[in-house]
């Protein structure tokens, strides 16, 4: 069994192997699908994200746990599958960043402009 991923209540699905997970995340990473639950909705509907993921259904809390656990092997993952896309001539490299903050704001669109503009 893999290291954290046993099953020891004997309730629930088996988890899925870690690998039928990192794929659906890497090719939602490389289309823009970051969100777990956008991740998980797409194993679902997208034949793309179910081809990698087995037809299997991560849930997105298994999704978000299994990119916490894993952050380091994902990011130098990521590096590597990019590094491959530029050495093929798929992709022209710059910088690359996903970030999940939230900022509160208070700016709508009549406070930022005034009458006369």
């Amino acid at each position: 069994m893999l290291d954290g991923y046993d099953k020891a209540d004997g309730h629930g699905y088996l988890p899925s192997h870690p690998a039928m997970t990192v794929k659906p995340i890497v090719y939602g990473y490389s289309t823009g699908v970051i969100s777990t639950r956008n991740i998980e909705l797409a194993t679902q509907v997208d034949v793309a994200f179910r081809v990698l993921s087995a037809s299997r259904y991560p849930d997105h809390d298994a999704i978000a746990e299994l990119r916490q656990r894993r952050l380091r092997a994902l990011e130098g993952l990521c590096a590597w599958v990019l590094e491959l896309c530029r050495k093929a001539g798929l992709v022209k490299l710059g910088r690359v960043a996903t970030d999940g903050t939230k900022v509160r704001a208070n700016a709508s669109r009549h406070k930022a402009t005034s009458y006369g503009e």
